[in-house]
């Protein structure tokens, strides 16, 4: 049992109202604007497909692009994909990895992906619709700066 778990009391959490409670962090992309956020890269397999995921926790909204948004709250997440085995993923890795190259030392690919975690960026985005399904929207980062 970790000393969180042993030091938790379970009376005084139930003891409270559900207006007590935080919300649950949502995960989908950050409302269109600027975001003060933690950075996190990964190598993954997504479908067979190799991939680099880069994982955002945002800190705060600094402002939306459209002032009927709603901003997300700390804490919430999101992310996006860059496949490997094609042009277009790898040219949007590229972009986002020439961003953090200077910050890091390094213009090796995987020593980036190595380094970049919790890295406090300003991500500059938007959102983008699934061209089969508009219901669906993915996180487009349009800058990143390492701040």
């Amino acid at each position: 049992m970790s000393e969180s778990e042993s030091n938790f009391d379970l009376d005084s959490l139930l003891d409270a109202n559900l207006d007590d409670l935080e919300d649950l962090p949502e995960f989908k992309p950050f409302a269109p604007g600027a975001h003060r956020c933690l950075l996190s890269l990964d190598k993954k397999t997504i479908a067979g497909h190799p991939a680099v995921e880069a994982s955002f926790t945002l800190i705060e909204t600094i402002e939306l692009s459209n002032s009927q948004d709603v901003a997300g709250k700390d804490g919430d997440t999101c992310n996006s994909a860059f496949f490997l085995d094609n042009e277009f993923g790898r040219g949007k890795f590229k972009a986002l990895a020439l961003s953090l190259s200077e910050i890091l030392g390094t213009t090796n690919q995987g020593e980036i992906v190595e380094q970049a975690k919790n890295l406090e960026v300003m991500l500059l985005s938007s959102v983008k619709k699934d061209k089969n399904d508009a219901s669906k929207v993915y996180l487009n980062i349009i800058s990143i700066e390492v701040i």
